[in-house]
Formats: C-alpha cells, sequence, structure tokens
C-alpha cells in the first residue's frame, strides 16, 4: 500500500502475452511489504505526468501473434488462448483449470500439455475422448500417479510449441515458491531476504495475537468449570470458547472441520464447523474464505429459508421426537446447530442435555430463542469451533449426534468431515447418528435451461452460456424432464464414512424410461433416518426432481451435446468428484458419459 497525494498519477502496466518483458517488475514488487515495495518502484512510476508515461510505453513490443495448433487436431488458431477455449469447450479438457487445481509447476504443466499431444498422436484424434477421460481421471488421484509425471514428457512434441510458452500463465496460482522466485529475481537476494524477515516477522506476531486469544479463552473455559459455574446436575453453563462464524446449513450451523482436536494449527483456524478445512493433500482453506464462509451464515434470511423448508425441518423434527423414547435422560450432540432447532427437538424430545456447537454469530440470537421457549436448562449452546470445544464437566461423551451438515450435490460446503470428527471424538460407544446415511444419486433428463440464451429477443447469446455450462447449477429440474432412471453414486454411513471416502469416483448405468433429448445430469440425495437397530424408527426424505421441492434444489451438470435417447437405451459413464484446490468447501465433477455404440464424451465442471 501507499498513500498517494491529491494529483499523483499511476502506471500499471498491462503488457501483453508475448510483448517485450518490462525493464522492472512492479508486480512482483507490489506482493512486498510497502517499504520495499515503494523502494523497488522506479519514482517515475510512483508519481508521474502524462508526458513522463508515453516514453515507456513507446518502448513496450506489440503482442506478437502466436498459432497454436489444436491439442486433439490440425486446426491452428490464432493464439494460445483460442486453443485453450477449444481444447475446454470442444474437447472437454480444460488445461487452465487442471493445471491451477493440482497447483502444478511450470515443469508439471510442461509435461502435461505434451502427454496430451503424444497420447492424441499416439491414439489418433478419433481417440482424442479416451485421452480426456484418462487425464481427468489421473488428475483426481494422487500425485504419484498421474501419467505425465515422466521425464520423458520434458521433450517437446512440436517444436516451438506455444502452449509450453505460455505455461507461466497456467501456472500463475503455483503456490508461495514460485511468488517468492519472481520477486527475488525482480529485486536481488539481499531485499528478498529482507522481504522474507519481515513477512516472518509479521508471522511471529501474528502467532502471539493468535496465542493470547486462545489463552485467554482456556481461561475463561476453566472458570466457567469451577464448583461455581455448574448446576444441580454438575453439568457446566455453557460458555462461549471462540467467535467467529457458522458451517453448514442446519437452520444454520458452522462447525469446523479437520483431523485431530489437538492440532493446533486447526484451533488456530478456528470457525465453527471445526476449523479451516481440510483436504486430501492436506490443504486449508484460508482463514479469509473461511471466515467469510462463517459469516454468510449469520444473516437471518438463510436461516428463514431453511427454518420454513418443510422437508428438511420437518423430516428432522420426526425422526428425532418419534425417536423420544431412546433420547429419555440422554446427551446430544447438534453439530453445526444454527438457529438451535434441532437441540429444542431433542429437548422437548426428552433429551437431559442438548448442546449445540456453531461458529456463526447466529448463535446469540438461537440463545435468545432457547430462553424464550424456556429450554435454557436443558438446551446449551456454544459460540465455537469444534475443535475448540469442551464438553461441560464431567462429561466427556455424548450419546446421540445431530446435525444438519448436506450441501448443495449433499457434499458442497464440506461439513461432513466436520461431523466425522465430533463422532470421533465425543461420540460414546453404541452410540447413534442422525442423520443415519445419506445417498447421492444420478439421473438424465431434457431439462435445458441454458435454450434461453439461443434467442434471446432476436439474439443469439450463446457465448454467455458456454461458461455457464460449466457450472454446475442449483435449480429445480421439472419432474416431467426426467429421461431415466436413477443411479446411486455413493451412501455415507455417518458411523462409518472417513474423510478419503469424500473424493471418489463412481460408474453410473442410466436407462432411459421415456424416449428423447439427454440435455442435462441431474444430481439429488436421499436423507435416512434410521435408528431401528438401536430400537428406534426409521424415516427418510428424498430430494429428487418428483419430490416436494427443498431449499438444497437439485444439481444441474448441463451436457455440451445432447444425446438422443430411444425408450430402453443406455447410457454409462463415470462421475468423479473431488475437493477444489483452491476452495476446499467447493468441490470439482468430471462426468464420462456414452450412449450405446456413441462416442465417449467427457466434461468438467465446477461447484463452488
Amino acid at each position: 500500500r501507499r498513500h498517494l497525494l491529491p494529483g499523483e498519477r499511476v502506471c500499471l502496466y498491462s503488457p501483453g502475452r508475448h510483448a517485450a518483458p518490462p525493464p522492472h517488475r512492479p508486480g512482483a514488487a507490489a506482493r512486498l511489504p510497502p517499504r520495499l515495495a515503494t523502494a523497488a518502484l522506479p519514482s517515475h512510476v510512483m508519481s508521474a505526468s502524462d508526458d513522463e508515461l508515453e516514453p515507456d510505453f513507446e518502448d513496450w513490443g506489440e503482442d506478437e501473434p502466436a498459432p497454436t495448433k489444436c491439442l486433439f487436431t490440425d486446426t491452428i488458431y490464432d493464439s494460445v488462448a483460442e486453443c485453450l477455449a477449444a481444447a475446454a469447450t470442444t474437447h472437454g479438457l480444460d488445461l487452465m483449470k487442471i493445471a491451477r487445481s493440482l497447483r502444478l509447476s511450470m515443469v508439471g504443466c510442461v509435461q502435461l500439455v505434451n502427454y496430451v499431444r503424444f497420447c492424441v498422436a499416439k491414439k489418433s484424434a478419433a481417440d482424442g475422448a479416451a485421452v480426456v477421460a484418462a487425464v481427468v481421471s489421473a488428475a483426481g488421484g494422487p500425485e504419484g500417479e498421474w501419467p505425465w509425471r515422466d521425464d520423458a514428457y520434458l521433450a517437446p512434441v512440436l517444436p516451438d510449441d506455444p502452449l509450453l510458452y505460455s505455461l507461466a500463465a497456467m501456472a500463475d496460482d503455483g503456490g508461495e515458491e514460485e511468488e517468492a522466485a519472481e520477486a527475488e529475481e525482480g529485486l536481488g537476494s539481499a531485499a528478498m531476504a529482507e522481504a522474507v524477515a519481515e513477512v516472518r516477522a509479521m508471522h511471529a506476531q501474528m502467532a502471539d495475537v493468535l496465542s493470547g486469544v486462545l489463552r485467554d479463552e482456556q481461561q475463561a473455559c476453566a472458570a466457567a468449570s469451577a464448583p461455581n459455574g455448574t448446576d444441580k446436575d454438575g453439568t457446566a453453563e455453557a460458555i462461549s470458547a471462540s467467535a467467529g462464524p457458522r458451517s453448514g446449513p442446519s437452520g444454520g450451523g458452522a462447525t469446523g472441520h479437520g483431523a485431530a482436536a489437538e492440532d493446533a494449527a486447526q484451533t488456530e483456524c478456528g470457525g465453527a464447523r471445526g476449523g479451516c478445512p481440510v483436504g486430501p493433500a492436506g490443504k486449508r482453506v484460508s482463514l479469509e474464505s473461511d471466515a467469510s464462509y462463517f459469516a454468510s451464515y449469520s444473516r437471518l434470511a438463510i436461516h428463514e429459508e431453511m427454518l420454513s423448508d418443510a422437508v428438511r425441518t420437518d423430516g428432522y423434527r420426526h425422526a428425532i421426537e418419534s425417536n423420544g423414547g431412546l433420547l429419555q435422560g440422554k446427551v446430544v450432540l447438534d453439530v453445526g446447530c444454527g438457529s438451535g432447532i434441532l437441540s429444542m427437538f431433542a429437548a422437548r424430545a426428552g433429551a437431559r442435555l442438548a448442546i449445540g456447537v456453531d461458529a456463526s454469530d447466529i448463535i446469540e440470537q438461537a440463545r435468545a430463542v432457547v430462553a424464550h421457549n424456556q429450554l435454557a436448562d436443558r438446551v446449551q449452546l456454544h459460540h465455537s469451533s469444534l475443535e475448540a470445544l469442551d464438553l461441560p464437566a464431567p462429561l466427556e461423551r455424548v450419546d446421540f449426534l445431530v446435525s444438519e451438515w448436506m450441501g448443495y450435490g449433499l457434499l458442497y460446503e464440506s461439513m461432513l468431515p466436520t461431523l466425522i470428527h465430533a463422532r470421533d471424538r465425543f461420540l460414546a460407544p453404541g452410540g447413534a447418528v442422525l442423520p443415519s446415511a445419506c445417498s447421492l444419486l444420478l439421473g438424465g433428463g431434457s431439462h435445458n435451461r441454458l435454450a434461453f440464451f439461443d434467442d434471446v429477443y432476436g439474439f443469439s447469446f450463446t457465448p454467455i452460456a458456454e461458461p455457464i455450462r460449466a457450472e454446475a447449477a442449483v435449480e429445480i429440474v421439472p419432474d416431467d424432464t426426467v429421461l431415466t432412471d436413477e443411479a446411486t453414486l455413493r451412501t455415507f454411513a455417518m458411523l462409518t464414512v472417513t474423510d478419503a471416502d469424500l473424493d471418489f469416483t463412481a460408474p453410473f448405468a442410466l436407462t432411459a424410461h421415456t424416449a428423447g433429448e439427454l440435455r442435462s445430469l441431474v444430481l439429488h440425495f436421499d436423507t435416512d433416518f434410521d435408528l431401528t437397530a438401536h430400537g428406534g424408527t426409521s424415516s427418510r426424505f428424498r430430494t429428487s426432481p418428483g419430490s416436494p421441492p427443498t431449499h438444497w434444489k437439485q444439481t444441474v451438470l448441463y451436457l455440451r451435446r445432447p444425446l438422443p435417447l430411444a425408450a430402453g437405451a443406455r447410457v454409462e459413464g463415470t462421475l468423479s468428484l473431488s475437493r477444489n484446490g483452491n476452495y476446499e468447501r467447493g468441490y470439482d465433477i468430471a462426468a464420462t458419459l456414452r450412449a450405446g455404440d456413441g462416442p465417449v464424451d467427457t466434461q468438467i465442471f465446477s461447484m463452488s
């Protein structure tokens, strides 16, 4: 940052992809602390008149043409950007997205491009879909199994391939090491060392602040656990363990996601869901994005929408209250309690104590609601991350877990890992979880909202439709547009599911019961509350197109090319879901499908 005086002008250089490099590196300097950034930028950049700026622009090169051969055909595109766009929209291979999501280095990007070109040349362009499927499938797996990670793919398949020259842009999000290298190149090792030292000092200062906050919270919890802070049952009064917003939709709840409760790094992350989500590669959501996520659940409108969703709320009410006999005298932990409605259901059903935990500020309103309904003696709500939560003394375990953790497409928001953490840490042996299981299902239909863009007041807006198609859409799918039966992709049993289960590839086979054009795949889920093994009842609610609508609606994947289906025709393929590398609460989806003996088609979708 730099304070500007009235009349000062700032020049922001924006050279073309193939323009000559600037004489200095304002981009790298801007990432450094203020003092270094100011020192690194020449004075004529920080403050200059129009006349002073013009000579610099005259020295810059114009964008040079970069004819680029298509990855799959003999087509020559005018630029790398056009080649990449064609690969993504026509062939379903978004190299830019894959490189960013996998955080590939420049070497990794070179290997990936050469691998694709080599495989296409070897198998012929007709088998390009198989190459795409192989890359997409491998990208969802561990790094050690990526087929392009071989030194043989460092050799260019095409001489002077512009794609290779443009990989720095593809790997722009490759991580701190690349950014540090850029900064060092622009400023010199001495300035870089000084910058690193300053950043480390800032980290140390932040750690001191976090440690102080954590120490204060622990002291508050210890004070609350003293004898004069307990009630007649020996149960300590609820204490706010930490501030921070909420997690997933449970009447609104936010509880973190993470590995071990003792993990100090996660405790520092905070957040009602239990801190920063951790993905399969150990990557975490940033504090800023996690805080923004939790803050979104502080808005009353979200909780009003969820509470007014009769399928959802009444489904939980029936499951809890119909098993009131099992809850008599028991302790229930409500993970991501939000408005507190599930905790109050549990208390009304006979639970001795319902403990709610949530990191969003909605908890204050929830406490007021609990007190207003004269349930404060049996419902305790904690404004806390799950990792920071300590059960009221002398409790160490709970008898039941209840949580409304499901997101769009079931897994969006990544709240299930938080419930897994709560189960492993707090659930007593022989305890139960509500819901007991959730299943993700897939169907196919003719629903096509994007047809709107074909004719907008006499104009074709199809260029707008393409980027929309790359995103998984959340909307109500009319039941009369469904053409196929449904296939179960995965069933997650709450007592046994693990974090590793949440990134997967599942095969599917759909049979058309109605002739028509398959234009979309439709994701929905079933939620089961089965306590028959404990002597209780069983119930279920659905979010399918033919069921009463919910706030989850359905998640729609719009196909690039329609598939004509006759009644009885089969559509087979695989669907891969993996947590997004840049935002762990989001998911990347890869769909590979074919109808009968037709060609294989692969598409990648984002749910973030």
